[in-house]
């Protein structure tokens, strides 16, 4: 019902497969509105009606012949599968991130560890010194959409700790209400340090 509302479509323009743990939509729709904002509400909407349920959404490009939806599928349920395995930690993705995250991982990392330091060296810094957790304390931050009582559920802290946090990566020079004017590159750099140079540091 979610998504027949949101993408306003009839039931008949609606089909499902359910696959193992995954369950495949196929919205056949000529609806031009924003998808990922759709997306967005969908998921928002299926965390509160069942909040006990880990749920992650990925969707695919808009998909003009129906011969290529078997490998859009094939692609994404690769990934919710790799996410579940903690190698990528988003709530809601596309083809896009996946082939981005594909291609960061045949990168140099080298390269990737000085893109990653030249924007969130501060915090590294402050957190070899003072093992708080500040890296993950943000990147969760974001990815609960800035909320303090998700974010603080998520991390299993009490909701002054991370404030506290947050006001320790305020005075080191992140202005985080203006996040968003740079979002991208921060983020990344946060995601390139959790998921891909902590697994070499490991091994």
């Amino acid at each position: 019902n979610h998504i027949l509302d949101l993408f306003d479509i009839r039931q008949k323009t609606l089909r499902y497969i359910i696959m193992d743990d995954l369950i495949l939509f196929i919205v056949n729709t000529t609806y031009e509105a924003e998808v990922l904002e759709l997306v967005e509400k969908l998921y928002d909407n299926l965390v509160n009606d069942i909040p006990q349920t880990k749920i992650k959404l990925a969707y695919s490009n808009p998909i003009a012949q129906a011969h290529e939806i078997p490998k859009a599928f094939a692609i994404l349920s690769k990934t919710v599968t790799n996410a579940n395995r903690q190698q990528i930690d988003l709530a809601i993705y596309n083809e896009n991130h996946v082939r981005l995250i594909n291609l960061l991982k045949s990168l140099n990392y080298e390269e990737l560890h000085s893109f990653s330091t030249s924007i969130i060296g501060r915090l590294l810094e402050y957190e070899k010194k003072t093992n708080l957790p500040l890296i993950n304390t943000i990147y969760k931050y974001i990815q609960c959409r800035f909320s303090i009582k998700k974010t603080a559920d998520e991390l299993f802290i009490h909701p002054n700790s991370l404030k506290y946090r947050l006001s320790v990566v305020e005075k080191l020079g992140y202005r985080i209400n203006n996040i968003r004017s740079h979002f991208f590159d921060f983020y990344l750099a946060l995601y390139v340090q959790i998921n891909l140079l902590e697994d070499i540091s490991d091994t």
